[in-house]
């Protein structure tokens, strides 16, 4: 399943930074196990366009299995085309002024600049795809955004609602999703033997995917809530380390642990303070 911000990801595979994508007006997830299908890219295209040091299966996530299988049946909107330069992504967000200022105020962020740069060290080069979706939808549910391991794509959708009426909400997608895609190159790199250093991260910061206690204690995770019964020990480990979804809080826990939500609430408290735009977000109004 892909990592989506307040459920738990979003799909694809990139050409050339900037190349536009098919246009179909929705496609498949891909399913557990096999790439990304496009009739637009043949199988020596979609080998060309991987990553080289992350190619042959790399990103056949153990961590993500269960929940890509769960979500094999999600259509994603992608109608709008091209995969965005990285050194583009960030400005190519900004679908209003307000959001235009606080997108800037976040290149300034010491933290983010830190785990955003972290990905160009990468053997090879940032290996991250980027691309702008509004109206993205997974699972029926308008998502923020989300990020798909096994095509190593992350997207963020600047025109749900939230995202306009309060930009610090935009803020916290792009952090939130790049902990998710940090957090998959890092398994990928390990998956092939490949020594890099650690993202910038805090300590105990990770995701439900990765989450080593919860793994121990319950198996294969879920951010569905309909997949643990309520009071159960499971649910209150989910209640306590995550909390509730922020795109569809009755039916989903959030995907990042109370370690990440941290990062991302200084982070937008940093912007809040700088720029004098927005609120609190959604998920900062849980901490204390």
């Amino acid at each position: 399943m892909p990592s989506t911000r307040r459920l738990g990801q979003s799909p694809v595979v990139r050409s050339k930074a900037g190349d536009p994508l098919p246009t179909k007006p929705q496609t498949e997830a891909p399913k557990s196990g096999e790439s990304f299908k496009d009739p637009a890219f043949g199988p020596n295209k979609r080998a060309q366009l991987d990553p080289p040091n992350l190619r042959n299966g790399a990103l056949s996530l153990a961590a993500g299995r269960v929940l890509r299988e769960k979500i094999n049946d999600a259509r994603v909107q992608r109608q709008n085309g091209p995969y965005v330069p990285e050194n583009e992504f960030i400005s190519r967000l900004a679908q209003t002024p307000e959001q235009a200022k606080v997108l800037g105020a976040l290149t300034q962020n010491k933290e983010y600049k830190a785990l955003w740069n972290w990905f160009s060290k990468f053997p090879g080069g940032n290996p991250i795809r980027f691309a702008v979706q509004p109206g993205l939808k997974m699972d029926g549910i308008e998502r923020f955004g989300g990020f798909f391991g096994r095509e190593l794509l992350l997207l963020v959708n600047p025109a749900k609602k939230e995202h306009v009426e309060n930009p610090q909400e935009l803020v916290n997608t792009i952090v939130h999703e790049l902990v998710h895609a940090a957090l998959d190159v890092q398994e990928a790199a390990k998956r092939k033997r490949l020594t890099i250093t650690p993202p910038p991260l805090p300590a105990g910061a990770t995701d439900l995917y990765r989450d080593e206690h919860f793994a121990e204690q319950f198996g294969d995770a879920s951010p569905e809530k309909a997949d643990w019964k309520q009071g159960s020990k499971a649910w209150e480990y989910l209640q306590k380390h995550y909390g509730d979804s922020d795109s569809s809080p009755q039916t989903e826990f959030i995907d990042v642990n109370r370690e990440t939500q941290a990062l991302v609430k200084r982070v937008v408290a940093e912007n809040l303070q700088k720029t004098g735009i927005g609120h609190p977000t959604i998920t900062g109004m849980d901490l204390a």
